[in-house]
């Protein structure tokens, strides 16, 4: 009896307490109810208004992409961009940008920049790991033969280095190998010929020769290095700059060359060209280490082509937004690059031609001696610098007379029993050599030697005609 009390009573408690719950939930249904049915859902903001608001934004980053998607996805119009994340990758910094367009939403992501239609990449963090995996791959594949702004620069020292690891890869044999030699001197060589100019040579000292990298390699880092800040970039530019050439000179007269020789040669043929590059392009572009008006080192180099200045970029700071070139010196700065443009193209179309007949350049040959190594270059006029030869136009050229023509008879020859020889008189004639001839007869012979110095008297215009 006792048993059956107790369990009652604990039954009852057990109802009371479910009554209780039951109330509470009630009463907290009433009042989400009362607040849901208060509370305004506001409008979708427009972009426009968006586009206002959006703060800790460059504008000149967001101008960038701005243009880029219009172009890309013309001729929808962007009403809204946001950048939503930065990450970093080794060395390549990767930004994803969320932005809209009057008729569709894009994630552009740049490193290089591309743009994915967020109805096919609906989230940044996927797509950003598929643009990382595709851009990869595309440049491993076109790195062999990409060229940046770096190449550009100085085209024909890059174009021979990619012509000597063409030649190593099918070297074989030791004189394969110092050719390999040969090529990287070349470039090293062509690198100068591309940043050299007069000015960097101090007044009062004599002017190097075009084939004295050496010293030109120390006026050149001396003038794209100079100052107390750079002591360190211009000694290493210096130092690589040495090292390379003696390794290259090396190994150009190496008779126990083997393929490990010619690799190094040109690794470092293009960290020497790599670092003169880089110094160059930061010289040329006057970008300066902080910020003249707030001091920030937040200063970035921004690709204004619109401006029409040479090169065409300018520095900006980030944090202020403070820039080197601005509108108001367009013009001065594009009457500027003309003159620079119309100087330069003057003195290269001179270097490229002969100084006599105007006649082009048709190769260009390094002789080494024992003083050293030359650079000789040949025109299809036949006139070669360092005056080895000189121009059929030039007054100066051997007249025929200045060669004796003297003959020799071999009748043991069945058909060409004679030989002509033309033996210079002169200094001026000893440099225009003229190959032997033969004939039937001796007066053949002296006909064949004839018009051989003929041709080579003959102008290149009237050679041309």
């Amino acid at each position: 009896m006792l048993m059956m009390q107790r369990k009652f009573r604990k039954t009852r408690t057990a109802r009371k307490n479910n009554a209780k719950t039951r109330s509470a939930l009630q009463l907290t249904e009433r009042k989400i109810g009362h607040l849901v049915d208060e509370c305004v859902i506001p409008r979708l903001v427009a972009d426009s208004v968006l586009d206002v608001f959006a703060l800790d934004r460059p504008e000149h980053d967001a101008n960038e992409i701005r243009q880029y998607v219009e172009v890309q996805a013309r001729p929808e119009k962007v009403t809204h961009l946001e950048k939503v994340k930065t990450e970093q990758l080794f060395e390549r910094q990767y930004e994803v940008w969320d932005v809209r367009t009057n008729k569709d939403r894009y994630w552009v992501i740049t490193g290089p920049t591309n743009l994915y239609s967020q109805n096919n990449f609906p989230g940044a963090d996927y797509t950003l790991s598929f643009h990382i995996g595709v851009t990869t791959r595309v440049m491993a594949r076109q790195r062999a033969r990409d060229r940046d702004e770096r190449e550009d620069r100085l085209a024909p020292a890059w174009r021979r280095l990619i012509q000597a690891e063409e030649a190593l890869e099918t070297a074989d044999e030791a004189e394969d190998f110092q050719a390999v030699g040969m090529r990287c001197r070349e470039a090293l060589l062509a690198m100068t010929r591309g940043i050299a100019n007069e000015a960097m040579v101090p007044a009062g000292k004599e002017h190097p020769q075009k084939g004295n990298f050496l010293q030109w390699a120390e006026l050149i880092a001396n003038a794209i290095a100079a100052g107390p800040s750079a002591d360190q970039v211009r000694g290493l530019l210096k130092a690589i700059a040495k090292s390379t050439w003696q390794l290259v000179s090396w190994l150009t007269h190496a008779t126990n060359a083997v393929r490990f020789d010619g690799r190094l040669a040109i690794d470092a043929t293009e960290s020497t060209l790599a670092a003169f590059s880089a110094a160059l392009i930061r010289y040329e572009r006057g970008t300066p280490d902080r910020c003249p008006v707030c001091s920030s080192y937040r200063i970035i180099s921004i690709h204004v082509p619109e401006l029409g200045i040479d090169p065409p970029y300018t520095a900006a700071c980030e944090s202020c937004g403070w820039r080197s070139v601005g509108e108001e010196s367009t013009l001065k700065k594009k009457l500027e690059s003309t003159k620079d443009q119309l100087e330069s193209a003057l003195e290269e179309l001179a270097r490229f031609h002969c100084p006599t007949c105007a006649a082009p350049l048709s190769e260009t040959r390094t002789v080494v001696h024992e003083y050293g190594d030359d650079l000789i270059e040949i025109f299809e006029c036949g006139y070669e610098s360092g005056g080895s030869r000189p121009c059929p136009s030039d007054p100066n050229f051997p007249k025929i007379d200045e060669y004796d023509f003297r003959t020799e008879c071999h009748p043991e020859e069945r058909k060409w029993k004679w030989t002509c020889f033309a033996v210079p008189l002169t200094s001026m004639a000893r440099r225009v050599g003229i190959l032997s001839g033969t004939g039937e007869t001796e007066e053949k012979a002296k006909m064949m030697v004839q018009d051989r110095y003929i041709r080579a008297a003959r102008p290149w215009r009237a050679a041309a005609d």
